[in-house]
């Protein structure tokens, strides 16, 4: 048996404990004891959903709502008829966080049945300090059909707009591509600067049920900017099991 120092802190394998405690209880010696994890270790879980929909959309804005108190300064919360936004308004009520509204544009009406935000929901949301992106084109269904993606540090190659967000789908079904797209868009209108922390919020069909952390990137570069500026999911907050596709 190795022999260490006394005041030696001497490091485990972490796979190997679960932090139970027993070893404390059962050294003779009272040689053991347990301390803070690492500072450069973070512990969080992620929320799954047995199923997708409106239902989750409570749970969503209280998640929310707890990593806003931790710091994030900025959701974008997509919502065609408002009352989800609303919902997420309420809940990040008070709080230090700007609130942007992912919708569909009125022009879209000749296309998709969705109902666009009701004058009043929409004063009730501006009241609440929320910003509606009410005219602002989707960027990956309304932009262009390729970007580049950079393959090696000289090389670049045509990728299809369409290829990134049937990925996203098979990743997180309806609501990730629509949060993503919505922290996009924030960009590209510039609700938001470049490279912060931001909150994506999606659903599938209506409500809420996925929501990430992404760093805001423009969405051209997303592939083949500078290292700072591409796409980087940095953490998933909640997301359905069960996927569902647009199409």
């Amino acid at each position: 048996m190795k022999h260490y120092p006394k005041g030696c802190t001497v490091p485990l394998r972490w796979v190997l404990c679960d932090g139970c405690g027993l070893c404390i209880d059962a050294c003779e010696k009272g040689a053991l004891e347990i301390r803070d994890l690492s500072p450069s270790f973070t512990e969080k879980r992620v929320c799954y959903f047995d199923e997708p929909g409106p239902q989750n959309t409570e749970k969503v804005c209280d998640l929310v709502a707890s990593e806003v108190k931790r710091g994030i300064k900025y959701v974008v919360v997509a919502s065609t008829g408002g009352n989800t936004a609303l919902m997420m308004a309420e809940h990040l009520k008070g709080l230090n966080v700007k609130i942007i509204v992912f919708t569909i544009p009125p022009l879209w009406n000749d296309l998709y049945t969705h109902p666009t935000i009701p004058r009043d929901v929409k004063q009730q949301l501006e009241s609440l300090g929320a910003r509606i992106m009410e005219e602002a084109p989707a960027v990956i269904e309304c932009g262009p059909e390729t970007i580049e993606c950079q393959t090696s540090y000289t090389s670049r190659r045509a990728v299809s707009t369409y290829s990134i967000g049937e990925l996203l789908h098979g990743i997180g079904g309806q609501g990730l591509p629509t949060a993503v797209e919505g922290v996009f868009t924030a960009v590209q209108e510039k609700e938001i600067p470049v490279g912060v922390e931001t909150i994506g919020v999606g659903g599938t069909g209506s409500g809420a049920d996925t929501a990430i952390i992404m760093k805001a990137t423009p969405y051209e570069q997303m592939l083949s900017g500078t290292k700072e500026n591409r796409f980087d999911l940095l953490e998933i907050i909640a997301i359905p099991k069960k996927k569902q596709r647009y199409w």
